[in-house]
């Protein structure tokens, strides 16, 4: 099984997705935001933040993207890059609906700054580092509870345990130790990741922060713990 991790298998309807108040398409049931509308063009949506009592602006889409957006389905099991925007992954119709989300959640940490503020939650916050991507794409997707993510505050060497062996049919995730922690993960194809440095040769090669990247390879700076969400 190559590193990207295998995306056969029978193909399914695409799943129904909504918008919630949060500005973030989503397939499926995994999230418990208040459904919400927002003005056509509007590149942010509001949500609603019950410690203030009051309703605050959501993150944005990529840049030149505006509301309402439809992320779109491509056939096949294999996510690919909106042509001309590396931001967006097209989502493949023939992968579980789970799948779907981690790819759409993917797609709205696109442009986010690298740094720690994601830490320990990930909703919401303005700039995102490895670890802290990955458990927004596994709390949005609803594989891991956001009380789970905020009582572990889960870091890059946490997920060297977190999971099943090996890779996944649809998703893997990599993490290593040394010579310095770092995960990153792997979904229908498409490599979600922070890192760049000489393992990007994509659209999104000359920037930081969680980024979809394009490399047929493993990363060779690390040797690298591969593990999956069990069932995917």
């Amino acid at each position: 099984m190559s590193w990207l991790g295998a995306a056969s298998g029978a193909a399914l309807k695409p799943a129904r997705t909504t918008h919630n108040l949060r500005g973030r398409q989503h397939v499926g049931n995994h999230d418990s935001a208040m459904p919400g509308r927002q003005g056509q063009g509007a590149r942010v949506k509001t949500k609603w933040e019950p410690k203030l009592g009051a309703m605050v602006l959501g993150r944005p889409l990529p840049l030149g993207l505006a509301y309402p957006f439809d992320w779109g389905f491509i056939p096949g099991t294999r996510a690919k890059l909106a042509p001309g925007d590396g931001h967006v992954a097209l989502i493949p119709a023939g992968v579980p609906a789970v799948v779907q989300a981690m790819l759409i959640a993917g797609n709205e940490l696109q442009g986010l700054r690298y740094g720690p503020a994601g830490h320990p939650d990930p909703r919401g916050a303005s700039e995102e580092d490895c670890s802290s991507s990955v458990n927004y794409v596994l709390y949005r997707s609803g594989v891991r509870p956001i009380g789970e993510i905020l009582k572990d505050n889960p870091l890059a060497q946490d997920y060297a345990h977190w999971g099943a062996a090996g890779p996944g049919r649809w998703v893997s995730m990599y993490s290593t130790t040394a010579p310095s922690p770092h995960v990153f993960i792997v979904i229908a194809g498409l490599r979600l990741d922070t890192s760049h440095a000489a393992s990007d040769e994509g659209p999104n090669s000359g920037e930081d922060g969680p980024r979809w990247r394009l490399l047929g390879r493993i990363p060779g700076w690390a040797q690298w713990s591969v593990r999956h969400p069990p069932g995917l």
